[in-house]
Order: C-alpha cells, then structure tokens, then sequence
C-alpha cells in the first residue's frame, strides 16, 4: 500500500475534528452541510466524465494515541481509504504519517493526500488552533423519549453481526468510553457527521451495551443499558446513569446502524 508523510512546521492539533475540517478547506476541499468531504474525480486521465465520492473523515483517540480516518461511504457502509499517524517532532513541528490502505480507491487517497498538502501550507499555524465562529450547520437540539423502547428492547438481544442483517452499518470504531460518557456532547457531535436519517447506535463494552436509538429530524433520542454479567436493565436517564459508572478508562467499539425507512 502507498504511504508517505505531511510534515508541518507548527504543532498541528488533529484530534480536533475541526482542525481537520479546515485545513481541508483551506486546501481546496468541499464540504457538505453535514461535514463530509465531496470529491469529483475524472474516472480516468483521458475521460471527461467524473465521479462522485463522499468522505468521511473523524479522529481515533485512546489514551494518546491519536489517529485521523478517511473512508469513502458506500451504500451500506465506509470503506477506509486513509489512515495517519501523529508523531510530535522536536521544535514544534508535527509529522503526519499517511497510508492509503484501499486498493479500491487509490485515486481517492492520493486527492486527500493533495488537498491535506496543500491546506497545511495555506494555513498560518495561528489559524489551525482557532476555534470556528459558526457552525457549518445549524445546531440541532438534543430531547430524551422513549420512541424507540420496543425497538431497543429486541436490538438488545441479538448480537451484533445478526444486526446488519436488517441494518446496514454506517460506521464502526474503538474509543476510550470517556470520550462517550458525556452523551448528548457525543450525540451533538454525531449529528454533524452523519445525513439525516434514523439510526441506532451500539456502545459495546467488556459485558454490557448502551444502545442509543435517535431520529435527527426530530433530535429525540432513546438510550437503553444492559450488562449480561449483572443482569441489569435501564431504559432512558437510568441507562445514562449507569453508564457514568463505569471506568471512563475502558476500551468499547462504537457501531452505527442505518435504520432503512422501509422498516419503520
């Protein structure tokens, strides 16, 4: 796979998703109101015709290990394009190291590869810590319901490959569960990554899961707990209660479903 590195004469905070944002749009990037990246790209040297291709982007983040993603959304999934890791140099400077890791979409990386390129020598370093004055998009508010209870109920017995048999996976990581144990924070940030839609969200620990389901038309959101080792069961501010419990230091895999309109 093809891979190489970004070397940037200022500490370049990464982690921050809007960090990330501007530089590429300073690098000539487009983004959508939902904060995805949008390429055009000709199907060969010698075509006029292009095609389309939506990225996502997000920062991966345990401990301080910190690792900026790029995929391409297909319709039932992301596939990973891109992957960089930070190493802080001496003097303030910052080496991105990148590696395109999708044979599928090679042309794809080397266009991020270029537009990152281009953004970090655009912005001044004073920039790159600022924080935006407007969002991209309007804010939309955040209210606790049981709309989705009877749904969350069944989602809690399966497991999480018989899920994607009815609902197609949107996005799959690992975090540290401090970076989730705020929820609505979590959940503000979600909605600026993903087109509207409803969806259910899988946080999976060690012996338990905090099930989310939310509908960002009408920003409601549905969160139920469980934990197989205690045998305990909450439903709405009792499952975010008992999330708060546990060690903010442990390991858990995040899993957004798409729930398919046909379905509801």
């Amino acid at each position: 796979m093809k891979k190489g590195k970004i070397t940037a004469d200022a500490e370049v905070p990464v982690e921050n998703v809007d960090t990330l944002a501007r530089i590429i749009e300073a690098g000539g990037g487009k983004l959508n109101r939902y904060g995805d990246l949008v390429l055009e790209l000709r199907k060969s040297l010698l075509s006029t015709k292009k095609e389309k291709y939506v990225v996502e982007f997000g920062v991966l983040r345990r401990g301080d290990f910190v690792r900026p993603f790029f995929s391409v959304r297909t319709d039932n999934q992301l596939e990973p394009v891109l992957l960089m890791d930070v190493d802080r140099k001496e003097g303030g400077k910052t080496e991105l190291k990148w590696k395109c890791v999708s044979e599928t979409y090679k042309k794809v990386c080397d266009e991020l590869v270029k537009i990152l390129k281009r953004g970090l020598s655009a912005l001044p370093s004073k920039q790159l810590h600022e924080t935006p004055q407007t969002p991209q998009q309007e804010v939309r508010k955040l209210k606790m319901s049981e709309a989705y209870s009877s749904r969350l109920d069944g989602f809690a017995e399966v497991t999480l490959a018989n899920a994607i048999l009815k609902y197609p996976i949107r996005l799959r990581y690992e975090d540290e569960l401090k970076n989730l144990q705020k929820i609505e924070t979590f959940l503000r940030e979600f909605l600026y990554r993903v087109e509207e839609g409803k969806y259910i969200i899988a946080i999976s620990g060690e012996d338990w899961r905090l099930v989310i389901g939310v509908n960002t038309y009408t920003g409601e959101y549905t969160p139920s707990f469980i934990s197989w080792k205690s045998n305990e069961r909450y439903l709405g501010e009792a499952a975010i209660s008992r999330l708060k419990k546990i060690n903010p230091e442990e390991k858990v895999t995040i899993t957004v479903y798409k729930i398919p309109e046909s379905s509801e």
